[in-house]
């Protein structure tokens, strides 16, 4: 599992956690097309 290092979310992919921490470095924001393949996303569906 990896995780985003500024939002701390977590992924099973870590091109994902990656693309989420340079979106949140870059933006201070979650990028939500990134976010919804976060775990904690698909635990909610």
């Amino acid at each position: 599992m990896f995780s985003c290092g500024i939002c701390g979310l977590h992924y099973s992919d870590k091109e994902d956690a990656e693309a989420c921490e340079s979106w949140c470095k870059t933006h201070n924001s979650c990028n939500l097309q990134v976010a919804k393949k976060s775990i904690e996303a698909k635990k909610g569906k």
